[in-house]
Order: C-alpha cells, then structure tokens, then sequence
C-alpha cells in the first residue's frame, strides 16, 4: 500500500495543478482545493477561517509540489470569479492578502514578504569587491525580499546584490555597503514603484496601504555609529509594524512605529514599494 501511495505521488506531481479558493459569508471559512487539470480528483484540501473580506492565497500544501509545472490560483468570492493568476510552483508560494470591496473589486493587496538572511550560507561568503555579502549585503537582502512579494516570483538576494555590482557602482564600489541610490536603480530596474517616506504619518499610511517598507536604520537597537542597516518593514496594527532584520533574525518582531522612526538613519533613506 505505501509502494502505491508513493507512486500515485510521483505521478501527480507531473500535472499542472489547478489552485481554486472559495469564500462563504455563511461560514466565514476558506477552502482550498488542489485538482488534477485533466480529471476533478481532489488531492488535498483544508479549510481556514478568514474574515468575510480577506483572503489569504498562502498553502503549506504548495511547498510540497516540486514539479516546474505551472498551478492556477482562483480567488472566489461570493461565488464570483475574481482573479486567475499564474505563478512557476517551483519558485515563488504567494503569501500575500487579497482585500475586496463591497461590489467584488480588488480593492487592495497587502504584501507579505519572505524572509531572507544576509548570513545565509548560501551566499554570505560570496565576495563583492573586497567585502563579502554577508559583511554588507542588508539592502540587497531588504529588496529582494520586497521584490519577491510584489513580484510574485523567488528573488533571491544575490540576484539584487549581482545586479548592483554588476550594472551599478551602488554597492560595494564607491563605498563599503549600499548608497542612498541602491533602491531607487534596483526599483526603476524591475520596474517597481516606489514613494519615498518622509514623515511617521506617511509611513504608517504607506503600511495601512499594504506597501512594504525598506528602512535604513542608525545608532541604536539595529546598528551603531560605525554603519547603517536596512530593515523591511511591513503590515500595520494599532500603532506597530511588523520587522524583518537580514542580520539578526531575532529582532522579527512586531516594533513600534514611533521607536523605529526615532531611530532611523539621518539621511531619512525610507522607501514604500508596491
């Protein structure tokens, strides 16, 4: 019987899968189902509560599919066809919240980045110029986390950390580390928007909108006098943001705002993408 389970396995990882969610007002509940494109044979399904108005496109399921074949996501809402996108199963798991108006309108999208460390081992010894990445590759690590998000496809660190050393002189060349350009290049080159943050009203707008955020960080908790740190942040809750550090993953928590804004760095370097 586990020769068969495992060949069934085998054999359906070859299909396209098709990904469709359904929301009920009665039920308030999230059901998502994996069917074979050729037959309606149900593979898994699980169902999450989730609110009447938001849906959340992430599975744990989909890190089990390794095939390169390509899975359709439907969202459905009130029994209405919303949105079909497509996406490689192989190199990106859609973690982002779909937010609908009223009339079944997308109404916002709030981006939920993938975390990434620059000290990974994958790439922290890779050396650019005379540093390594793992020495000074925050802000590459900060946007490829970003650009995943918004993307929707894997983007690793050093294919933003390559770029910038590669097609710029905004890293590791005219300075150790990233210059105040490094976002604004990355962004115009994948072409991302992008809205610089001059106030904490604005970047608690930019957060309530669903953006992420890059941060650069100066003396205090995140870095020292010494150097600056580029932090993402994302998602808003009475007052508090949601962090990632490439450095040191135990500072991902939630942080308040008003603290991260007293210590940013000097040169104001944050930017709202998506």
């Amino acid at each position: 019987m586990k020769i068969l389970k495992r060949l069934l396995i085998i054999i359906v990882v070859f299909f396209t899968f098709t990904l469709t969610v359904y929301a009920s007002t009665k039920t308030k509940s999230l059901t998502t189902t994996y069917f074979k494109e050729d037959a309606p044979t149900i593979l898994n399904q699980y169902t999450t509560k989730i609110s009447t108005t938001k849906i959340n496109a992430a599975s744990s399921s989909l890190k089990e599919i390794t095939t390169t074949s390509t899975y359709y996501q439907t969202y459905t809402y009130n029994d209405q066809n919303i949105q079909t996108i497509s996406v490689p199963t192989h190199t990106y798991h859609n973690l982002n919240e779909y937010y609908y108006s009223p009339n079944s309108t997308l109404a916002k999208i709030q981006y939920i980045p993938p975390y990434y460390s620059q000290l990974e081992n994958t790439w922290a010894n890779k050396y650019y110029g005379s540093y390594t990445f793992g020495q000074t590759g925050c802000l590459p690590t900060t946007l490829a986390m970003a650009l995943e998000a918004i993307l929707q496809r894997q983007v690793l660190p050093t294919e933003i950390a390559d770029f910038l050393y590669n097609q710029t002189n905004e890293f590791n060349k005219t300075t150790k580390g990233s210059t105040n350009l490094a976002i604004p290049k990355v962004a115009s080159h994948y072409n991302i928007k992008i809205t610089g943050v001059n106030t904490s009203s604005e970047l608690i707008d930019a957060l309530r909108n669903g953006k992420i955020v890059i941060m650069t960080m100066g003396n205090g908790k995140y870095a020292s006098n010494d150097y600056a740190h580029a932090l993402i942040l994302y998602k808003y809750n009475d007052g508090l943001t949601n962090v990632y550090d490439p450095l040191n993953s135990l500072n991902n928590t939630p942080e308040n705002i008003s603290f991260l804004w007293q210590q940013k760095n000097s040169s104001n370097l944050v930017f709202a993408l998506g």
